[in-house]
């Protein structure tokens, strides 16, 4: 008989019908071992399970709509930028929101959403740097640049999604493009962050 505290608690808890997914996380807070302790659920569970990828959807735009849905969905949380919408590849847009300032937005040929940079908002509340993604698994490109490339799924093309900052904590822009986009999708300038 194992009279570990800890091994007592986790078989306790799948007693009385707790999953096994929760008994490790309730059992990790009370193991006295520096090893975690691993069930059969725990240890079927591949490593990058919790790895913490970044979204490819931010206000609701999603690479691949159409123009029509973006300036629908655009109204909503925003203005066009200058007295009309520009009618070319790219159009900007200023936001009502605390941490983003503006957008823009990239079309490809055929009118469908393509890239599109977020810049976050002077003086506005900080989005941080970890909370877009698992910096550990980006590819790292310069100080503070970092690139997640996402396969395909659920329909959404494959596509990367590039963090950039001058300080180690807080976002200045955020891009999503798809693979194949051109390299039109800007990135953010020293002093871009408006």
């Amino acid at each position: 008989m194992n009279s570990n505290p800890s091994f007592k608690f986790r078989r306790w808890l799948r007693s009385n019908g707790v999953p096994a997914s929760l008994t490790l996380v309730l059992a990790l807070g009370t193991s006295s071992s520096p090893e975690p302790a691993r069930d059969s659920a725990s240890a079927s569970a591949p490593a990058h399970a919790w790895i913490r990828t970044p979204s490819r959807d931010f206000f609701g735009l999603r690479l691949g709509m159409s123009r029509e849905a973006a300036h629908e969905r655009l109204d909503r949380i925003g203005h066009p930028q200058g007295s009309e919408r520009e009618e070319g590849d790219a159009e900007t847009w200023a936001l009502r929101d605390p941490r983003y300032g503006f957008i823009t937005v990239g079309f490809d040929r055929s009118e469908h959403v393509s890239w599109y940079s977020l810049f976050v908002r002077r003086g506005g509340a900080p989005v941080l740097l970890r909370d877009i993604g698992d910096l550990a698994h980006a590819q790292r490109r310069g100080n503070y640049i970092y690139v997640w490339s996402l396969p395909a799924r659920s329909g959404r093309p494959a596509c990367k999604v590039i963090a950039r900052s001058q300080n180690p904590d807080t976002l200045q822009s955020l891009s999503v493009s798809s693979l194949h986009a051109d390299a039109r999708a800007p990135g953010a300038v020293a002093d871009s962050a408006r």
